[in-house]
């Protein structure tokens, strides 16, 4: 009489089924602590951008305040006699004039 090794109903052994039970016992956790830690770098990274946008903001603001002050009428002139230390020359202003010629040069 021969004596037949009884299988499993998948065709495998019967310690294929534990082995497989086992892996989805350590993946799922493992899974969950994956997703933990990539919800914190987002959350870092959104926080970040969050700092960097007012930071873009805040200079765009004074950017937009210098061309304002730039564009309006005598700002070159306070930025010479202020920052630069310029002065009207004293004394009478002379005005050059230059003379063409006829191939336009100058006389």
């Amino acid at each position: 009489m021969v004596r037949r090794r009884r299988t499993s109903v998948g065709g495998g052994t019967p310690h294929a089924r534990y082995v497989g039970l086992l892996a989805l016992v350590v993946a799922i956790p493992l899974l969950c602590v994956w997703e933990k830690v990539e919800l914190t770098r987002v959350a870092r990274l959104t926080e970040q951008s969050e700092v960097w946008i007012e930071e873009l903001t805040e200079e765009r603001s004074k950017l937009m305040a210098a061309v304002v002050f730039k564009k309006k009428p005598g700002a070159i002139e306070s930025v010479a006699m202020g920052q630069l230390g310029m002065e009207y020359p004293a004394g009478r202003l002379t005005e050059l004039t230059f003379d063409m010629g006829k191939r336009g040069e100058i006389e």
